[in-house]
Order: C-alpha cells, then structure tokens, then sequence
C-alpha cells in the first residue's frame, strides 16, 4: 500500500510535540574490515567465539516482552573485546491480538485511540515504546549496561506485523523514540530489503516525510528513523556486495554472513569496496610483564609489546586479575599503543597480594595469556 494514498480515518487530535532531542554520546565504532560476532538464546549454554573485535548479543528471546534467559551469561562473555558490546531486540505489531497492547484512550505517550488490527498509528507508536522500554528493563535486570553501544532493532517478516506499512513504520520509530529516551547512545536496524519493503513499503530517507505527515495528528517523531545505521545479512552475497545495499538510504555499518557455523559480522567500509586487505590474525604474547608494589596506591604492572600484533595494530590489552595462583578472572580493559606499557591497580588493597596475567588485543581478538606475576598493593 503506497504510503501517499494513506488517509487517516481518526479524528484530529493534539500533537505531541517532539522534545528537544538529547545529543547522542560518541559510539565507539570497530573499523572498516573488522569482524565480529552476533549471538543470542538459540546459543543458549553454547560454546560462544571468543575472537573478534566486538559481539553482539540478542536481549530477546526470539519475540518481543520475551527475555533471552541467558543474557547475562552472553553479555559476559562476548564483551570481552576491543569495542563495546552491541545488543538487538525483537520487534513486531501484531495488533489486538497480541499481548501487551496499550489501553485505548491512553497516551503511552501517543494518544491510542482505536486499539484493534495493528492499523491505529498511535497504538502501534505506544506498543514499539512499550516494547522498547521492556527491552531496556531486561537488559537492567541482567546487569547490561544501557549506553556506550548501538541498540539494534531487528526487523523480520517472521515475527507479527500489521497489514499497514504507516502503523508498522510508527511501531519502529515509537521503539527509537523510546530507546533514545531511556538513554540509548545510538540505534541501528537490521532487516533485508525484502522484509523493510513489506513491512513498511519502502521507508526510506525519500518517503520518511509523507509517512511523518500521516503521524503528525497522534505524534511527532523525536529521532529519524531513516538516517539509523544498517546491519544486513548477506544471504548468498558476499559481505563486501551487502555493505552497498542500503534498503533506506542510509549507511550500511554491518554485513552478516555465516563463517565456520557462526553468525559473523564484517564493518563496512566505503561504498563500492570490491575487495579486503589479507584478514590479520590473532596478536602474539605480550612480552616480561612484571608487578610491583605501586609507589603512592596499588600495584603497578608494566610490560612490553608482542613481537607479532599479527598484522593489525595493537592498541588494548586486557588485565586478568585474581587473589589466588589458581584462578585471574577478566578484569580491565587499557589502551597502551606504545613498546612499553604500565598500569597502575588502585584498588589494589593494602598489603593484599594478588596475581596478573595480560593478553593483547587486535581487530581479530585476544592473544594468548602472559605467564603469571604477583605484588602485594600499597
């Protein structure tokens, strides 16, 4: 149904007027040409991939208002990278039938007024935030931190969607809305071409204003949902070919494709990249690390570079830390570009003894562990 033809049936009402929009908090980003991983509650007590520069994990278990029970257990483990964490949630509209469905009458902040088939627009804005805020309280009470990383919507013709593209395209953006307001750093959508057009009949950078005139009588919208970040999967594409099909007209960040049995995730690069530098590998050792009673607080650790960054510069390194021989769990991430690097421990406690190991960090993951020193803190 094309979105020009689409004439609203409801009585005007007040707008709500769009607040000022926060300014969004820099996301690191990995480069062009890094890879990384997705995972989320089909993987459930899975060996997870322990390479790659950053992960991504599904705060969902497959629909939304569903938990992915072991999210915890999945942010732990793959956020142990160079980049921050990213997470994606579930989306859908599947109208009255569906549960969760906001109160007719009630602005949830849109006003909702006829709460039946998935096609009211205000309802359908409510139900994106509502599911977004859920989302958002899941992550919370599994101890994921909130900002600092991209949220992704995932968009997919297998969950339930309206037959109305304008109500489907207001469900995504109340979610954006939502996950900007409760302190979301930055938003993304992964969908392919195929499940944006039916879903939304083409929303795009050139169409966004007549669907946004069609919402303005129940809401305005607070961020663009036609400028987000894409993250696409190839199918039988190669990742390179995916990172030049934007289905919105905005960037594609993210190229998925299966390697070795797992979801991977290539960094786009510019438009029209026909081919990648030779992947780096894994870092060597970092080389005599050592730990001294820190002069003021603390213990000081210093080491030196691996021989071998493994053909992608070196520029973190991850601090294990542990009060027993047998045992140095995950603890600090420091950058150190240089030869010669030092970190100083300041929670350290006085005269407690305690046991390191370091591992360096490239694009591709984390070198294998030093050999363990000790120092008692200052």
């Amino acid at each position: 149904m094309g979105v020009a033809s689409v004439a609203l049936s409801t009585p005007t009402v007040g707008v709500i007027l769009a607040s000022a929009a926060p300014a969004a908090a820099a996301v690191a980003v990995a480069p062009a040409g890094s890879v990384g991983y997705d995972v989320s509650h089909p993987q459930c007590g899975r060996a997870l991939p322990s390479a790659g520069a950053f992960g991504i994990v599904g705060v969902n278990g497959g629909l939304a208002f569903a938990p992915n029970k072991c999210l915890a257990q999945q942010y732990a483990a793959m956020s142990d990278h160079v980049y921050a964490t990213g997470l994606y949630i579930n989306t859908g509209n599947p109208g009255a039938a569906g549960a969760h469905r906001p109160t007719e009458g009630a602005r949830s902040p849109a006003l909702c007024m006829h709460n039946s088939g998935g096609t009211d627009i205000g309802c359908a804005y409510d139900y994106g935030w509502m599911a977004a805020a859920d989302s958002i309280a899941t992550a919370q009470a599994a101890g994921v931190p909130i900002s600092g990383r991209t949220w992704w919507l995932d968009v997919e013709r297998e969950n339930s969607w309206s037959d109305d593209p304008v109500a489907n395209a207001a469900d995504l953006q109340g979610a954006v809305d939502s996950l900007r307001s409760h302190g979301v750093d930055e938003v993304g959508i992964y969908s392919t071409a195929t499940s944006w057009k039916e879903i939304t009949a083409n929303y795009a950078t050139t169409t966004a204003a007549a669907y946004k005139l069609a919402w303005q009588p129940l809401f305005s919208p607070k961020f663009p949902l036609e400028s987000l970040p894409l993250w696409v999967p190839a199918g039988s594409k190669s990742p390179q070919t995916a990172c030049a099909s934007s289905f919105t007209g905005a960037p594609v960040r993210l190229a998925q494709y299966i390697e070795n049995g797992l979801d991977t995730d290539l960094v786009c690069g510019a438009v029209g990249i026909t081919s990648l530098p030779p992947a780096p590998k894994l870092p060597g050792e970092a080389r005599k690390l050592e730990a001294h009673m820190a002069h003021r607080k603390g213990v000081k650790l210093s080491w030196k570079a691996p021989k071998s960054d493994g053909g992608a510069v070196v520029r973190t390194y991850r601090i294990y830390r542990g009060t027993s021989k047998s045992h140095q769990g995950s603890y600090r991430t420091v950058t150190c570009t240089t030869s010669s690097c030092s970190w100083t421990d300041t929670k350290a406690k006085h005269h407690k003894r305690y046991y390191y190991r370091v591992k360096a960090i490239n694009i591709v993951g984390k070198g294998p562990r030093t050999g363990r020193v000790d120092a008692k803190g200052r």
